[in-house]
């Protein structure tokens, strides 16, 4: 199941906020593009990302977008973030459910970021 979340946004560039969840699962995976002003880069995007430069990230195919992922956890949260880029359009996608829990849906949620793919309208 999925559903939009509208409301105000930091930046007109920014689209709706989609929630993707399994009504019997136990995270929630949150995606959200932005269409940026001129063409991303690997060191641009790496700076977008809230990981300390001092933690190796490394850069991974995922569907059309290419990017990068990074696994924590904060409190009883698990997170699962990605950057991804596809020439402007940056894709901002966190996936979090309990801690005790994150091996469950894995290969789901892997499943739906892999399978992200460019409107090519």
């Amino acid at each position: 199941m999925h559903n939009l979340e509208k409301g105000p946004q930091a930046h007109n560039a920014m689209a709706n906020l989609v929630n993707i969840y399994n009504p019997n699962g136990i995270g929630i995976l949150k995606m959200q593009p932005y269409s940026a002003p001129d063409f991303v880069s690997r060191e641009i995007l790496r700076n977008l990302t809230n990981v300390d430069l001092s933690t190796p990230l490394i850069w991974q195919d995922w569907g059309d977008y290419s990017g990068y992922q990074y696994d924590y956890s904060e409190g009883d949260t698990f997170y699962r973030q990605w950057w991804l880029v596809n020439e402007r359009t940056i894709m901002l996608i966190v996936y979090d459910s309990d801690t005790e829990s994150t091996d469950i849906e894995n290969d789901e949620i892997n499943k739906i970021v892999n399978s992200i793919t460019v409107n090519k309208r």
